[in-house]
């Protein structure tokens, strides 16, 4: 089994303090596959009549976005998860999971954080959305579909201020 199959381990929140952090697993698909950052373009195309002619509007794109199925042992672990529903922090997930390369230790894009027999990447600053299709199980567990936006196009942990994953800019989007 290679180390990007079945079950991972990870968390969302400060990077400087693993007190101040929420821990939850993220699981591989039935297909052992996971997803990875999409980004929404805004435009338009208008065709101009009778001819076979475009006018093509492009207006930009929105911010990285990755939606993630993440299971938590407790509930309470999932409360503490719902704390943060809003805030920004810093995301870690497995080293090469995604296109789009996320920081070690130093901050340098492309370098490895090696935890518990894994290497893993951090990404930030990460605004998390309200989670949808929370199941709670008999168990204790939970599980839900988190989305998590990266604020500016590959933003890494050097580029993070106070040590929280950054905020929000001026004009409120963090662009």
């Amino acid at each position: 089994m290679s180390q990007h199959e079945g079950r991972v381990s990870t968390w969302f929140g400060n990077q400087d303090d693993p007190s101040d952090r929420s821990y939850f697993h993220i699981d591989a698909t039935d297909a052992n596959t996971y997803p990875d950052w999409e980004t929404q373009d805004f435009g338009d195309t208008r065709h101009i009549p009778g001819s076979n002619d475009n006018d093509i509007f492009d207006g930009g794109a929105g911010p990285d976005e990755i939606t993630l199925s993440l299971e938590f042992d407790t509930r309470e672990q999932y409360r503490a998860f719902r704390s943060r529903i809003k805030t920004t922090g810093t995301l870690q997930l497995l080293a090469n999971f995604t296109s789009i390369e996320g920081a070690g230790y130093d901050g340098e894009i492309g370098t490895e954080v090696h935890e518990g027999g894994r290497d893993y990447e951090r990404f930030a600053p990460v605004y998390l959305r309200r989670p949808q299709r929370v199941r709670h199980h008999i168990g204790g567990w939970t599980e839900c579909e988190a989305t998590f936006v990266l604020l500016r196009e590959a933003a890494v942990i050097g580029g993070a201020t106070g040590g929280d994953g950054g905020g929000f800019g001026e004009d409120g989007f963090g662009l």
